[in-house]
């Protein structure tokens, strides 16, 4: 199976990436969405603080994912 991997200010992170969160952080509250690229073309997501900053699904999107 293949590591997820997000697409953020057009650079390609993994989950564990040491730089995810400062990636986060400066889309944090802007226009800009990460993408998922676990389908060709990527699908948007967006950016949730909690105590560390999250990447969420969009509501409904669920379907355009890859199934794994």
């Amino acid at each position: 199976m293949e590591e997820q991997r997000f697409l953020i200010n057009g650079e390609v992170y993994a989950p564990h990436d040491p730089g995810l969160q400062d990636a986060l952080a400066r889309v944090y509250d802007t226009p800009a969405r990460p993408l998922c690229l676990c389908v060709d073309g990527g699908v948007e997501m967006y950016v949730s603080k909690f105590r560390d900053f999250v990447i969420k699904r969009m509501p409904e999107s669920g379907t355009e994912h890859a199934p794994t």
